[in-house]
């Protein structure tokens, strides 16, 4: 993730260009356009580091001053020249890297998805995925639940792909998971 490098490290290219994430997003921004009967005419693609001016201690080592503390991906589904879907995506090691950077208690615990919509009416979901809402502190053993979250699509989608004509598919395209008792 380049946590740790610095701007000669970015430019030089010591720091991945992380392919697999560009595509992974990339069909990800595709699919759900695909979803949405809308065809883009591209994907742009953007990656913005946040290098930071203080020591950040972790549990792998110490960030410091003057190198990458966090990064922002940014993939724009265009249409006709206009931004149409935006996926964004924030990896930071601590918050307060700076302005338009995630800040100190806008986001409880370690994850937060959000969803915003607009248009007529604007929507905007938040997904925080906790070990629990009810219990405080970390309990030894519990799983990451973001971990958890991303992994239950998965699993849960499972009978569906089995039952999945041939071909290559997306989770639009498959019978989504629903309650059984």
């Amino acid at each position: 993730m380049g946590f740790g490098f610095t701007q000669d490290d970015i430019d030089s290219g010591k720091v991945s260009d992380m392919q697999v994430m560009v595509d992974f997003f990339e069909a990800s921004v595709a699919s759900l356009a695909h979803g949405l009967g809308l065809e883009l005419d591209e994907v742009r693609c953007t990656r913005d580091f946040v290098l930071t001016e203080k020591s950040i201690q972790l549990a792998f080592g110490t960030v410091e001053p003057g190198t990458v503390a966090g990064q922002r991906w940014r993939w724009t589904g265009m249409k006709n020249g206009e931004a149409r879907i935006i996926q964004e995506t924030y990896w930071i090691v601590a918050f307060d890297l700076g302005e338009g950077w995630p800040r100190s208690g806008e986001i409880e615990g370690d994850t937060r998805w959000q969803v915003i919509i607009e248009g007529t009416p604007s929507l905007r979901v938040v997904f925080e995925p906790r070990a629990s809402f009810a219990k405080t502190g970390a309990e030894p053993g519990v799983l990451n639940p973001s971990a958890v979250a991303t992994g239950m699509a998965v699993i849960n989608n499972a009978a569906s792909v089995l039952a999945a004509r041939p071909g290559l598919l997306t989770a639009i395209d498959l019978v989504q998971p629903r309650y059984r008792r």
